[in-house]
């Protein structure tokens, strides 16, 4: 919670500020608008271990806009509520990763979309700082996963992308592969059927692989006990 030091209770809704500085016996310092004993109106508070904060306060606790750095060089600057981040802002780790979208009680909360420093991107719905929800997840590599998410996993319902033209649909389990799939390569032919739990069963897996269309056959589907690639497209999942 972002609040500044003062004495004294807050005296009226509407107190007049005076613009003050002050120096606590802590190392902190604050200069700014001050009234009924505390910060308020807008101010910057310099705290003894280096963190700064510039912007609205309201009742001795930042409320409204404002910027929040660290030492370690990250940011934050957006919108604050009773001491606390909340609402819409942009925060840009010491790294340069980047998350521009919503918060709730100091974590991303809410639809927002984060630029890692890897050159990794998400774009969709959070949950007390994970993705979870629907979302977007796409790979330095070019490799994307579109669907849901539980607590920072790919989790639920999705499609996996990858920057071959290989895709997968279907459901997903703690990021693999988990109940009935398709599996399409590049030529367009596809694997319909069921996934283990590891790729170590792979040889156990049953489904139908359909050719690429024009393959011969007339169209014929083949059944088969294993499909010959999907073993390695499965273990190549992007891990997070």
């Amino acid at each position: 919670m972002i609040a500044g030091g003062g004495g004294g209770g807050f005296d009226g809704e509407d107190a007049e500020a005076a613009v003050v500085e002050k120096a606590l016996p802590n190392g902190d310092v604050y200069r700014g608008g001050f009234a009924g004993g505390a910060p308020h109106g807008k101010g910057k508070y310099v705290w003894a271990d280096g963190c700064m904060y510039e912007g609205e306060w309201r009742r001795g606790k930042a409320s409204g806009k404002g910027r929040f750095s660290w030492p370690s060089g990250a940011t934050f600057e957006g919108e604050f509520r009773g001491g606390r981040i909340e609402g819409q802002g942009v925060f840009v780790g010491p790294d340069g990763a980047t998350y521009r979208g919503a918060w709730a009680a100091d974590r991303r909360h809410g639809v927002g979309a984060k630029s890692y420093a890897n050159g990794d991107y998400y774009e969709g719905q959070w949950r007390r700082n994970l993705q979870d929800g629907h979302g977007r997840y796409v790979w330095a590599n070019g490799n994307q996963y579109v669907g849901e998410w539980r607590a920072g996993v790919i989790s639920g319902r999705g499609v996996l992308i990858w920057a071959n033209g290989s895709r997968y649909d279907g459901v997903w389990e703690n990021g693999v592969p988990r109940g009935t799939g398709v599996f399409t390569w590049p030529d367009g032919s596809r694997y319909v059927g069921s996934w283990p739990r590891s790729c170590v069963d792979m040889p156990a897996i049953s489904g139908t692989f359909f050719p690429p269309v024009g393959a011969g056959g007339g169209g014929a589907v083949r059944k088969r006990s294993s499909v010959e690639g999907v073993g390695d497209k499965a273990s190549a999942v992007p891990r997070i």
